[in-house]
Parts: structure tokens; sequence; C-alpha cells
């Protein structure tokens, strides 16, 4: 599966975004698959994602995009503290892909 990040792409738009879901998963995991995050003025972490994918039967390229960021946490917990992120799309199937694109980072960061 394809994919650029806000690193790659710091155009990519996630205004309006909606709750698609949680995701469950070290800061770790998720900087390993995405890259280091963007830091918000409160303290908190979100990445922004854009996945390629084809339509078919047309082969039509389509891209999927997402937000993850951290559950609101209290005061003085640091982004790298967090477990639990939310997943933000226009689109239901992002929520797929996000975790798709987390499994081959899974087994690494866990063990470390």
């Amino acid at each position: 599966m394809k994919y650029v990040t806000h690193i790659q792409d710091p155009d990519i738009n996630t205004t309006g975004a909606a709750l698609k879901g949680i995701i469950r998963v070290p800061f770790k995991t998720l900087v390993s698959a995405f890259g280091q995050p963007l830091l918000t003025l409160s303290g908190g972490a979100r990445w922004k994602i854009r996945f390629e994918t084809v339509k078919l039967p047309s082969k039509e390229k389509e891209h999927i995009v997402a937000l993850i960021s951290n559950r609101l946490t209290p005061r003085g917990t640091l982004p790298e503290d967090n477990e639990e992120w939310l997943v933000n799309a226009y689109d239901a199937r992002a929520l797929a892909m996000v975790h798709d694109a987390l499994k081959p980072h899974m087994s690494t960061t866990m063990a470390n």
C-alpha cells in the first residue's frame, strides 16, 4: 500500500475529517510507520496520511486521507506516553488502511 505523510506533503488537508475509530498502539510504532508527528501547541501529536488506492473496475487512482491524533489526556502527559489514538477521516476505509500500514511495524517496535 502506498502512502505519504505530512513529512513528504505538508499540504495534506484533513479539515473537517470525522472520527472513524480509535487505535491502541505505542507512540514509537506510529513514529516507525509514519515518521515524526506534527506537534500541537497543547502538547499533542498528530500525523496526516494520504493513502493511494485503485478504484475498481476503472483502475483510477483514489486518495484516502487520515488524521491520527492523541486523545485528550491530562495536562502534562507527553505524546510518547499515549497508547490510544483517534483516527479521523472522510472515508471509513481509512481506519483499515491505518491498521494495515501499522502491521509491519508492530512486531519490531513492540519488542523494543
